[in-house]
Formats: structure tokens, sequence, C-alpha cells
């Protein structure tokens, strides 16, 4: 008898460990944008984005943005959510290349949370498979 009290007994544990965590994840996103806040569209523009060695700037820095949400047409891109200085103290974008970057795949739209990616100056160059050719416009939208 004791042991059939015992046997229900660990099954009702396991049962209700099971519930306590299926009911409660104990997996937390961090550095998310504060849920349930109101989001506002602050900027957006259409912008062609090539292949040269100067990156197409997309989105000025700021630091009141929620998220960015960057769409592209016909060719992947490389992206960089920051700004550097060069030794001369001049003001310029971090270095993007063909495999340097966030890369964002072609006729795609992304949602970069400011909590993952800041809000810095944002810029991309095309990183399509034929680079003579490899243009993209992409459209960017800045939420505050």
């Amino acid at each position: 008898m004791k042991k059939n009290i015992t046997a229900v007994f660990i099954g009702l544990c396991f049962i209700a460990l099971a519930v306590f965590f299926a009911l409660n994840n104990p997996q937390q996103i961090k550095a998310e944008a504060t849920s349930g806040l109101p989001a506002t569209l602050a900027t957006s523009s259409a912008r062609q984005v090539g292949t040269s060695t100067t990156p197409t700037i997309l989105a000025q820095g700021n630091n009141v943005c929620t998220s960015r949400v960057i769409s592209t047409t016909n060719q992947p891109i490389m992206l960089s959510f920051g700004f550097a200085y060069d030794q001369n103290g001049v003001y310029g974008t971090t270095t993007l290349s063909q495999n340097q970057g966030i890369f964002q795949g072609a006729s795609s739209t992304v949602t970069y949370d400011s909590g993952l990616y800041g809000c810095g100056t944002t810029s991309a160059i095309s990183v399509g498979s034929d680079v003579t050719k490899a243009t993209s416009t992409v459209t960017t939208n800045s939420y505050r």
C-alpha cells in the first residue's frame, strides 16, 4: 500500500513540474524594446545601394529609435549599425565589404531591434553575385 502511495505521489510531482514548465517559460528575451509602448513611424526612405567601397547611409544615428525595418529588393546587402572616426577625426561608417557586416538576403524584410543593434548610423553595400550590376533598392523605416 505504501508503494502505491509513493508511486502516485511521485507521478503527481512529475505532472506538476511538467505543467509548471509548460506555463512558465524560463527563457527570457534580453535587450528587447519595452513591450506595450506605442511606436510611431519617425522616418522612411528608399535608396539605391551599390557595391562601391563607400557605403550608402540608410538612416542617421539618433538616441530615440525603437527599431529599424529594412527591406531589400533584388540583391542581398551587408549592413553596419554604427559609426567610427578615422585617424584624422573624420566621421565615417564602419568598414563594410563583401564578407564583413551583417548580411540581409535579397527580397527580404527584417526588423532590427534597437536594444540589440542600437540607433547608430545605418549604412549598407550591395553584395550581389554580379558585383558590376549589383544594386538594390533598400527601404528603411525607423520607429520611435
